[in-house]
C-alpha cells in the first residue's frame, strides 16, 4: 500500500492535477536539455569521432543572391581507404559530416530524459489517483477510468498549440521557426527527433528522412512527433490507475528483496 503521510500535498481537482502535470512537464524538459547538453559535451570531449561520410545540401538563393533556404540533397558514405575529405561548400551547397557516434549519446541522453519526465509526471498522476479513491471510497464522486488518461490530454494544451503551427508550417504557412518551437516545448525527447526527425543522417534517419525545414518534414515524421502525446497520456493513465488502486512501485522495489523480520 502506498504512504498515506504524503496525502496532503497530492493534487486534489481535476484541474489543479492537469496544471501541475504541465508544470512538472515544463521543468522536467529544462533539466533535460540540461542533461542533454552536458552528455554531448562529454562524449565530444573524451571521444574520438571519425567522419564516415557526408550529407550534401543544396542551398536556395533568393533574388538579392542571399541564402534562402536549405534542403539535403543526398548521402555519400566514404569507401574503405578512401580519404575523409569533406569537399568546398559554395553558395548552392553545403556538405554536413556525418560521424560514427552520432547514435549512443542521444540514445543515453533520452534514457536519462525520459527517466526525468516520467518520475516527475508519475508522482503528480499517482498522487492525483489516491486521493481520487479516497473521494470516491467516501461517496463525493463517481469512479472514472479514464480520469488519469483526461489529465494527461489536458495538461498537453502548449503541445497541441506547438503541434498546430508544425502542421501549418508543412502546408506551407512559412513559419520557419515552427521546428524549433515544437523541439522547445517537447525538449525531453530531443534526442528521438533528432535521430529521427530532425537528423536526416541520422541512425534510424530512415523512418522519417527529412531536411530542416517544416514544410519538408515528412508525413511519417509528424506521426513519429505525436509520441510525447501518447506517451505522457499512457503514463498518466498507469500511474492514475496505480494511486487509485493504493500500488506503490517505489515501495515494491525497495521491500522487494529484504528479508523478513522474524518476531
Amino acid at each position: 500500500m502506498a504512504n498515506s503521510n504524503y496525502g496532503e500535498s497530492f493534487p486534489k481537482t481535476f484541474s489543479s492535477a492537469s496544471k501541475k502535470v504541465a508544470l512538472n512537464a515544463f521543468m522536467a524538459a529544462v533539466l533535460g536539455i540540461i542533461i542533454y547538453m552536458s552528455v554531448l559535451l562529454i562524449f565530444r570531449t573524451i571521444g574520438t569521432p571519425k567522419i564516415v561520410g557526408y550529407v550534401t545540401y543544396e542551398i536556395t538563393l533568393d533574388k538579392e543572391g542571399r541564402a534562402e533556404s536549405e534542403k539535403a540533397a543526398a548521402s555519400y558514405y566514404f569507401k574503405n581507404g578512401e580519404d575523409a575529405k569533406l569537399p568546398q561548400s559554395d553558395k548552392t551547397h553545403k556538405y554536413s559530416p556525418i560521424y560514427t557516434d552520432d547514435a549512443f549519446p542521444e540514445v543515453f541522453s533520452q534514457i536519462l530524459m525520459l527517466a526525468v519526465y516520467s518520475i516527475m509526471i508519475y508522482n503528480v498522476a499517482w498522487g492525483y489517483g489516491a486521493h481520487t479513491k479516497n473521494e470516491v471510497t467516501f461517496g463525493h464522486r463517481k469512479r472514472d477510468k479514464f480520469e488519469g488518461a483526461k489529465v494527461g490530454l489536458a495538461s498537453s494544451v502548449v503541445y497541441y498549440i506547438a503541434l498546430l503551427f508544425l502542421i501549418l508550417a508543412k502546408l506551407g504557412s512559412g513559419f520557419k521557426q515552427a521546428l524549433g518551437l515544437f523541439g522547445l516545448v517537447n525538449a525531453s525527447f530531443l534526442p528521438l527527433f533528432n535521430e529521427m526527425v530532425y537528423n536526416e543522417h541520422g541512425t534510424f534517419g530512415l523512418i522519417a528522412i527529412t531536411s530542416n525545414t517544416p514544410a519538408d518534414i515528412s508525413w511519417g515524421g509528424v506521426l513519429i512527433m505525436l509520441l510525447p502525446l501518447l506517451y505522457k497520456v499512457l503514463l498518466c493513465f498507469a500511474a492514475y490507475e496505480l494511486g487509485y488502486r493504493g500500488i506503490s512501485l517505489k515501495e515494491r522495489i525497495m521491500y522487494k528483496n529484504q528479508p523478513s523480520q522474524k518476531l
